[in-house]
């Protein structure tokens, strides 16, 4: 049924409870996905499937397909279904799912049908489809007015979950959709989130969020989910609903594809993404082993065991698609970023979920993989890990499309923090008592009935909104200037100033570790998507403008002399763009007081002043700091004593000892699953009541984020000024080095703790301005896209970047 994988376990299962429950309402029903209004995949070579479940294994299952094709023709034809019979292996019982983390499914019958559609490469039309089964008792379903379409499968985590609701293009864009535009873009949601649809083997087919449960759980043409109100109280309509950098992308790849002379096409989009999961629970236990020292902390699932795979995935590998886009990464900050040369860590894992989702999917070679890096702000309390990060997940190449993500393509958006993080604005709803607001935002706040953490508000000068008093700003807050604005930027720069994501001032969900900026993470997306699509679309002869860049400035090479540094990037991912400059503050004497590095451009150095051992090209080569604790050799008995150090985790140096590292990532490991088990409760509504283990863990100085004082380190690394862009080169003003010689040079790789953002400057850190996207050194200059970050040792008059990547 599904795809020739070994034995193909010869079943098809679905979280369901008992077989006499099932049989009690036998019925012929589609798998989640088929309902009216869906998006089918187009194809000349491979037809798009239909299957669901079955009561019986007499009689035949005809499908009936008729419909006008996108070209105006007629088509009508019958296929007949086959059947299999279906076996419960889901982990479900009479009462519930996996201790009762999975709801139970509507029943169903003991047998799966499935018929394979002729191909179909004209995209559009309109056509109904009827699976009848004469010896079945409510023996026929039936779907309407389905297209033809490029079908994309998101998921990931809560930055994919995160509802198009608390985005601040929300108002705007239903209102350009009411006004008549992007008519051809469809969606359908999977789960939210926090809904989990777990199970223990593959759900090829399930029952799981059909309508059987709720008439909702539907396909969407978003000229009628837009034409709800994004909130009717604390409600938010479908559209509302829907991930936003989803349907940002969806949105995006139509005005794409328009732009760069592709024919338009109806674009499904499918979410399945959980709040605060893993990537390894969304992949095989098979595909688990193939990699080492993975983040097996439990996440949003237990033990990270493949569940969400097998639930909320597998369910729609028969569901032809077009592509998959991935916005995940924050539970995993915590443990190894890895390399996917190694076999390790996330830089492994990524690969290998990409690899397992192609092969069931039996992904024809035009199929591409979409992945949004993280934004400042997601890396759960471990910023010195979000540079290893945004490197794995290019698959350690440091841009994508490459030989461990074939055909993939993303979008670096660390230059994307929400603008108003720094001020934490929140005006949350208060869980027990949804009409009224709450108190300014702080993580652990239920304002105003929690009595922990309490804190006043960050905004007090009124930067982020006016006084309700008066209904002004501060007169300390610094003026609202776009003139430097990215030009693709400028477009959301008015509803950012409001802060009121529909309509609500204020809004967000959960503060900074969910941007709220996402259009333009899904602009970023759909421009890299088509531009991979075009190499793939023959026939189409409607070139227009310039070629625009595949990618951001991808860094080839370096040129180093006695007083010059020139960075050379990659012309043929360029196109005909040119490198675009940013006035990126790179005078640290402007910067807060906390702030020691950025994402800026930083070149490491011998330095005088810093502690004995740390001024040489060895600490240099430093790729990513961690520190670990260690006993002390006067009280080694006292956890409370416990010394810690810095060391170079990833590169040359100093390594703590095999025992010693093991504690304190099985340390940080339970403070992980603590910390989800906390942000989950209060995703739910729920109060938190400390733990007695979390409160021992605090009394000998642990907390997750926890690091000693400012690594001193940070003393070998000076800011650095781009200027003087020719064509695919630039220079780097090294005249802050006062003579030194530059040993190492890094862009968007922020290695320590208060380094991850373009938003170094006093004003912001002392919150009387946002944190002003687009302001990253270096952008393609159409495109607006941020360089990729890179990291590289100066020697010889040359640069070196780490493996798999060259420079």
């Amino acid at each position: 049924f599904q795809s020739n994988m070994a034995a193909r376990v010869s079943t098809f299962v679905l979280l369901a409870c008992l077989l006499s429950v099932q049989s009690a309402q036998a019925q012929l029903v589609f798998s989640a996905g088929f309902t009216d209004d869906a998006v089918f995949q187009r194809s000349a070579t491979q037809g798009a499937s239909v299957y669901g479940f079955t009561s019986t294994s007499q009689g035949t299952i005809t499908v009936e397909v008729v419909g006008t094709s996108g070209s105006g023709a007629s088509i009508a034809y019958n296929l007949t279904a086959t059947v299999e019979p279906w076996v419960d292996t889901s982990g479900c019982n009479a009462t519930n799912c996996i201790d009762n983390r999975t709801p139970l499914p509507p029943a169903h019958g003991n047998f799966t049908f499935k018929a394979e559609l002729q191909p179909m490469a004209t995209a559009g039309g309109s056509f109904t489809i009827i699976a009848r089964n004469p010896a079945e008792v409510n023996g026929t379903a039936m779907m309407e007015r389905v297209t033809f379409g490029d079908v994309y499968f998101c998921s990931g985590q809560s930055n994919m979950a995160l509802q198009t609701a608390y985005s601040f293009s929300a108002e705007n864009l239903q209102s350009e959709i009411r006004s008549g535009k992007y008519t051809l873009v469809r969606h359908f949601m999977f789960g939210t989130m926090s809904q989990h649809y777990e199970a223990l083997a593959p759900q090829w087919v399930t029952t799981q969020n059909t309508q059987i449960v709720n008439d909702q759980m539907k396909w969407y043409n978003v000229t009628d989910s837009a034409s709800e109100p994004l909130m009717n109280g604390t409600t938010h309509s479908m559209f509302a609903q829907f991930s936003a950098t989803c349907m940002y992308f969806g949105i995006e790849l139509v005005a794409a594809r328009e732009a760069q002379g592709l024919d338009p096409v109806p674009i499904g989009l499918i979410q399945s993404a959980i709040g605060g999961s893993q990537i390894e629970s969304w992949m095989s236990n098979e595909t688990l082993a193939l990699c080492k020292n993975q983040s097996l902390s439990g996440g949003a699932i237990p033990e990270d065991s493949g569940r969400l795979y097998y639930g909320m995935v597998a369910p729609f590998a028969n569901y032809s698609v077009a592509g998959w886009v991935w916005y995940q990464g924050e539970n995993n900050c915590y443990g190894d970023m890895g390399n996917f040369k190694d076999g390790t860590g996330y830089g492994c894992s990524l690969p290998a979920m990409v690899k397992l989702w192609r092969t069931i999917w039996k992904a024809p070679t035009t199929s591409i993989f979409g992945i949004a890096t993280l934004a400042p702000g997601g890396s759960e309390g471990s910023t010195s890990h979000m540079a290893g990060m945004r490197w794995s997940q290019t698959g350690n190449y440091g841009v994508w499309n490459n030989p461990a993500l074939p055909n993939s393509f993303g979008a670096q958006v660390y230059d994307l923090a929400d603008p108003w993080a720094m001020m934490g604005d929140g005006n949350r709803r208060d869980s027990k008592n949804p009409d009224q607001v709450t108190c300014c935002f702080t993580y652990y706040d239920d304002c105003p009935n929690s009595t922990e953490h309490k804190t006043p508000c960050a905004d007090q000068q009124n930067c982020s909104l006016p006084d309700p008093g008066t209904g002004k700003y501060g007169s300390e807050c610094t003026p609202w200037d776009t003139s430097s604005w990215l030009p693709q930027l400028k477009l959301v720069a008015p509803f950012i100033r409001e802060n009121s994501p529909s309509g609500t001032p204020g809004m967000n969900f959960m503060g900074g570790i969910h941007p709220r900026i996402k259009r333009p993470v899904g602009q970023r997306l759909a421009h890299a998507a088509v531009m991979l699509l075009k190499q793939f679309e023959k026939g189409n002869d409607k070139e227009e403008g310039s070629q625009l860049a595949m990618t951001g400035p991808t860094i080839s090479s370096c040129s180093l002399s006695s007083s010059t540094l020139e960075l050379e990037f990659n012309a043929s991912l360029l196109g005909d763009e040119d490198l675009l400059l940013q006035p990126f503050e790179a005078n640290m004497s402007n910067w807060g007081a906390k702030v020691l590095d950025s994402s800026g451009v930083m070149l490491c150095t011998v330095n005088s002043s810093a502690p004995p051992g740390t001024g040489n090209a060895t600490t240099c080569l430093c790729q990513g700091w961690s520190y670990v604790k260690v006993p002390s050799p006067n009280d080694p008995s006292n956890p409370g004593h416990d010394i810690s150090y810095w060391y170079c985790e990833v590169g040359p140096g100093w390594k703590p000892s095999a025992e010693a590292l093991k504690k304190e990532r099985s340390n940080r490991k339970i403070l992980h699953t603590l910390e989800t088990k906390k942000r989950e409760a209060l995703e739910n509504g729920d109060f938190w009541n400390v733990t007695e283990e979390e409160e021992t863990y605090k009394k000998i100085g642990y907390s997750l984020g926890w690091v000693p004082s400012n690594n001193p380190f940070t003393s070998q690394w000076t800011p650095a000024k781009l200027m003087n862009p020719t064509g695919n080169k630039v220079s780097v003003d090294l005249s802050g080095l006062q003579g030194r010689t530059p040993l190492a040079i890094r862009l968007g790789w922020p290695l320590f703790k208060s380094g991850d953002t373009t938003c170094p400057v006093n004003a912001t850190q002392m919150k009387l301005e946002a944190c002003i996207p687009g302001m990253a050194p270096l952008y393609t200059s159409m495109s607006n896209l941020p360089a990729n970050p890179f990291i590289a040792s100066l020697a010889d008059g040359k640069c070196n970047c780490p493996a798999p990547q060259t420079c």
